[in-house]
């Protein structure tokens, strides 16, 4: 499941804690990282060869892939290569009508569109020992809308006239500014930090 990652949600708590910042600049920055296109490096570390110590298809579905994510596969130039088949080829590993052969040791491929793609090894061999993977890409969601500006807190100033009450000795009464209410900012805040800590949770779940 695609997640964000420590360093995002350091930077979006940084945000978060500044009183300055707009609750749209936090969702802004989620849905950026949510949305921002990966590389998968096919087989981990260990790369594009038979006989892999995890199956090729149990890594895929480890994985999300969403349109605009990249593969790279790394391999042996001199040995090796990729080929983008149908299932029928792939199932029976034919390598003689692919859609596309890639090859040179280090290999991209970009996933341009939702559903199924299948990769073979150009060697028929190494293919039936494995090398062979079926990838499922995810159509894109769009993003929810941001969440409109935060409206400013209204002051409640004191009134600039009060009714005089009749004065007994001829002097005015003292007036006292009525009390700041500060209820109303502290709730304000309250629900602006609610509001952003459930982006940060929709984002991990709108990245997945």
């Amino acid at each position: 499941m695609r997640e964000l990652s420590t360093a995002d949600n350091s930077v979006a708590m940084r945000l978060l804690s500044s009183t300055d910042v707009d609750a749209t600049v936090v969702v802004s920055y989620v849905m950026a990282t949510c949305y921002s296109n990966q590389e998968f490096h096919v087989g981990g570390a260990e790369g594009w060869l038979p006989h892999p110590s995890q199956p090729f298809n149990q890594w895929a579905r480890k994985n999300r892939f969403h349109v605009n994510d990249r593969l790279v596969f790394e391999y042996k130039k001199d040995e090796d290569s990729v080929l983008v088949v149908n299932k029928q080829h792939y199932d029976t590993c034919d390598n003689s009508n692919p859609y596309l052969k890639l090859f040179g040791g280090k290999s991209i491929f970009d996933l341009g569109r939702s559903g199924k793609y299948f990769f073979i090894s150009g060697n028929h061999t190494r293919c039936e020992e494995g090398e062979k993977v079926v990838v499922m890409v995810m159509a894109n969601r769009a993003p929810p809308p941001p969440l409109p500006p935060s409206p400013p807190i209204a002051s409640h100033p004191p009134p600039s006239h009060f009714p005089k009450a009749p004065s007994r000795n001829g002097t005015a009464p003292v007036l006292h500014p009525l009390p700041h209410n500060s209820s109303s900012f502290s709730l304000s805040n309250t629900v602006f930090d609610s509001v952003v800590y459930l982006v940060l949770i929709l984002g991990v779940v709108f990245c997945g």
